[in-house]
C-alpha cells in the first residue's frame, strides 16, 4: 500500500537487502541517539516526554477502540476491524449497519505468544517467568549482544530487534513472522 512497495512491484526500484537494512537501522540507532532520541519501541524513538502514548494500549494487550475505515478494535478477547474502502464503510454506517469487516478470538496460546512478541518489541521488554528464564538458549542471545537481562526483564538491544522473530520463536517454540 505504500509508494515503495508499488515501486518495488513495478521494478521501478529494489527492495533493500537484509544486510543494507540492518546497517541502516543501526545507524539510524547510533544517529539518533546522538541527537538525544531514545528508542522506546522497535520502530519509534523519542527525546524524553515525548513518547507517543498512540500504539501503547497495542503492545500492552490492553483494550483499544478504533474508529474510522480500516481502524482495528481490541475488547480484551475480541479483535475487529472495519472495512477498509471508504465507500463501503460510509454506506454501512448510513444505513445503519455495523462497519466491522471481520472479527477473531485469539486463543490462549496465541494471546501468550503476541503477549511475548509486543513485549520484546518495546524498551521495557518481556516480564521473566519460569518458562522463559529456564530457556538453554537464552545465555547465547546474551552473550552475542542481542538481548539483556534487566532485573526480572529480558530487554531487546537494537541487534536483538533485528532477530526479534527468531528470539521470540526460541523462547516460544513458534515461529513468528511480523
Amino acid at each position: 500500500r505504500t509508494p515503495l512497495a508499488r515501486w518495488i512491484s513495478r521494478g521501478a526500484a529494489t527492495a533493500p537487502d537484509d544486510e543494507r537494512y540492518a546497517a541502516e537501522y543501526l545507524q539510524a540507532h547510533v544517529r539518533l541517539a546522538a541527537c538525544g532520541f531514545h528508542f522506546y519501541e522497535v520502530s519509534n524513538a523519542a527525546r524524553n516526554g515525548w513518547r507517543s502514548r498512540h500504539n501503547a494500549a497495542y503492545w500492552s494487550g490492553r483494550p483499544y477502540l478504533g474508529c474510522g475505515p480500516a481502524a482495528h478494535s481490541f475488547d480484551g478477547r475480541v479483535r475487529r476491524w472495519n472495512l477498509a474502502a471508504w465507500e463501503a464503510y460510509r454506506r454501512a454506517v448510513a444505513a445503519g449497519r455495523s462497519p466491522v469487516e471481520s472479527e477473531e478470538a485469539p486463543s490462549d496460546e496465541q494471546r501468550e505468544l503476541e503477549r511475548v512478541y509486543l513485549s520484546l518489541r518495546t524498551a521495557e521488554g518481556l516480564h521473566l517467568t519460569a518458562p522463559y528464564r529456564l530457556l538453554p538458549s537464552l545465555p547465547v542471545w546474551v552473550d552475542r549482544g542481542w538481548v539483556e537481562v534487566r532485573g526480572e526483564r529480558l530487554v531487546c538491544t537494537p541487534e536483538g530487534w533485528l532477530r526479534l522473530d527468531a528470539l521470540v520463536g526460541d523462547l516460544t517454540g513458534r515461529h513468528v513472522t511480523a
